[in-house]
């Protein structure tokens, strides 16, 4: 077989297993499933964007239903403080929160100051697990 031809069927092959993947990915991870996952980030404790209140709140608009997004910002700035105050008080002995299901059980503890937060976290919750079983599939994929 001609070299020209091998080589002409191999970037064939390679060009449809990137649309495969590069439409499977758009498919998988939407602009709403990238909004969940900046949102999952941004109530990671060891997350850059922390405690960001515009990533926070364009998560929480797409759960309005279950949350108040006008109560989040008072929140999450309340929040930070108390969490930083926890910090300058207890800075001997206090490790602080490394992941979410630690963060999510302190702010649970506090639910009756931090409703939004407490709900937007448990909501996280169900959607990590979604965006987990999402990109298992997508492991899976034959390509």
């Amino acid at each position: 077989m001609d070299a020209n031809v091998e080589f002409d069927e191999f970037k064939r092959n390679v060009f449809a297993v990137i649309d495969k993947l590069t439409s499977e990915m758009n498919r998988r991870f939407s602009d709403r499933n990238k909004n969940t996952m900046r949102g999952i980030d941004a109530l990671t404790p060891t997350s850059e964007s922390f405690l960001n209140q515009d990533i926070i709140a364009e998560f929480a608009r797409e759960y309005s239903s279950m949350v108040t997004v006008d109560f989040l910002p008072a929140e999450i700035n309340n929040f930070r403080q108390m969490l930083k105050r926890r910090k300058e008080l207890e800075s001997a002995n206090w490790q602080g929160y490394e992941t979410l299901l630690e963060l999510q059980g302190y702010v649970h503890r506090l639910r009756d100051a931090f409703t939004e937060t407490d709900k937007l976290g448990r909501t996280n919750w169900s959607q990590l697990l979604v965006h987990f079983a999402h990109f298992y599939s997508f492991l899976r994929t034959k390509f």
